[in-house]
C-alpha cells in the first residue's frame, strides 16, 4: 500500500485504531468521546449565545434601543459562527464514521479514502489534503 497524501496516513492510523476499539483505554475511543463533547459544547455555546441578546434584553431594564442592538448584533454573530462550525463539524464526524463503516464492512478503501477526504474538507483540515513529502528522493 503506496500512501501518496498525509490524510491516507490519518484514515489508516484511524482504521487501526477503530478495530482496537473495545478497550476503553484505546485511541479511538478516548478521541471519540471527546470528538462528541465538542460537539455538544459547540451546539450548546452556539444557542447560548443565539438566546443570550434576549436574556439581557429582560434582565436589563435601562438598557436603551441603540445599545440592544449592538449587542443583539454582536452576540448573534458569535452564536451563528459557532453554530456554523457546529454544522461543519458534524458534518465532518458523519463522513469519517461512514468512512470507517465502509472500511471495515465493504472492505473498499477508495470509497472509504473518499468520505475521509470530505471529512478533511469539512473539518478545515486542508493540511492533510497535501501530497507527503518524500524523504531521501
Amino acid at each position: 500500500m503506496y500512501i501518496s497524501y498525509i490524510y491516507e496516513y490519518d484514515f489508516y492510523d484511524l482504521l487501526v485504531s477503530y478495530k482496537e476499539r473495545n478497550s476503553k483505554e484505546g485511541n479511538y475511543y478516548r478521541k471519540r468521546k471527546i470528538k462528541i463533547l465538542s460537539l455538544l459544547f459547540q451546539l450548546l455555546f452556539g444557542i447560548g449565545f443565539i438566546i443570550l441578546p434576549f436574556a439581557v434584553k429582560i434582565l436589563d431594564k435601562d438598557l436603551n434601543e441603540d445599545n440592544f442592538f449592538i449587542v443583539l448584533g454582536f452576540l448573534l454573530t458569535i452564536g451563528i459562527i459557532i453554530s456554523i462550525i457546529f454544522v461543519f463539524n458534524f458534518i465532518s464526524f458523519i463522513f469519517t464514521v461512514l468512512a470507517l463503516k465502509k472500511a471495515i464492512k465493504e472492505e473498499d478503501d477508495k470509497k472509504a479514502l473518499k468520505l475521509y477526504k470530505y471529512s478533511c474538507i469539512f473539518a478545515f483540515n486542508f493540511t492533510a489534503l497535501r501530497k507527503t513529502s518524500r524523504v531521501g528522493k
